[in-house]
């Protein structure tokens, strides 16, 4: 990748691979965005006018909805902004909680969802209707990344110990504790089945949790750690495959068995 600008740290922050194979990436400290279209060759990189000085973060978690503009909750607002050229096409503004430290969009891409981390809580914005819900979890629950569910349903790992999840259908936020003692979540995924898979912290294990009977999997990890910073779920194999990359210098996946 070319180097950001002269005095900008380099280095990408978050990734992603849209619907027609082009890649996005955010450069935290140099306050960029790049893409790279699905050849592999014509690369791109529009930087973002924010008020952090150069080398401090600018929030580099983000989302992308089918049109390719990214979604963000920074600055007690959620905003959408063009990915084209980086100016806010609309916002709307938070209560309760000024940013999130996940941001994900729903598979139909009319919801947008994080995990206020390090505050008790979730955003939650319908794109279709514009109303922002930001409901408050357990003391301590800290739900931080996550992914929506097929359903629409917001689901974050919680840094406390806690999945949490929110129904965009009743409205409202529920939890769901972890069955090992003192281990805590960094991020959730969904596979096409509607089930979530978080790697348990300080635990050596990874989770498989099934909403509808409420029933947790574990899988010993051939490491003790699993402290699960990015995880993709192949949806194309059956039963699915999940690859997750460990804070502590593995590439682990996990084929279960049924």
């Amino acid at each position: 990748m070319p180097l950001p600008a002269e005095g900008a740290e380099p280095g990408t922050h978050w990734i992603f691979v849209d619907q027609k194979g082009a890649i996005w990436g955010s450069e935290n400290w140099a306050h960029n965005i790049w893409t790279l279209d699905a050849n592999m060759k014509d690369f791109k990189r529009v930087h973002w006018n924010v008020q952090e000085p150069v080398n401090s973060p600018m929030g580099g978690n983000y989302a992308l909805d089918d049109e390719g503009n990214i979604w963000r909750c920074r600055e007690g607002e959620v905003a959408r902004m063009s990915g084209a050229d980086g100016h806010k096409m609309e916002a709307v503004k938070t209560k309760k909680f000024a940013s999130t430290y996940g941001s994900a969009m729903s598979w139909d891409h009319r919801y947008f969802g994080g995990g206020a981390w390090p505050r008790d809580g979730l955003v939650v914005v319908d794109s279709k209707t514009a109303e922002v819900f930001e409901p408050e979890c357990s003391a301590n629950c800290g739900p931080a990344r996550g992914e929506f569910d097929p359903d629409g349903n917001y689901w974050a790992g919680g840094r406390g110990g806690m999945l949490v999840k929110f129904d965009t259908g009743k409205k409202r936020i529920f939890e769901y504790r972890l069955p090992i003692p003192y281990a805590s979540l960094y991020s959730a995924n969904v596979d096409k089945n509607g089930e979530v898979w978080a790697g348990a912290m300080h635990a050596g294990r990874y989770l498989r949790f099934n909403p509808k009977l409420e029933q947790w999997t574990e899988y010993v990890l051939p490491e003790p750690y699993g402290i699960d910073r990015e995880t993709w779920i192949d949806n194309s194999t059956d039963p699915v495959t999940v690859w997750y990359v460990d804070h502590e210098g593995w590439i682990v996946r996990i084929q279960p068995l049924e």
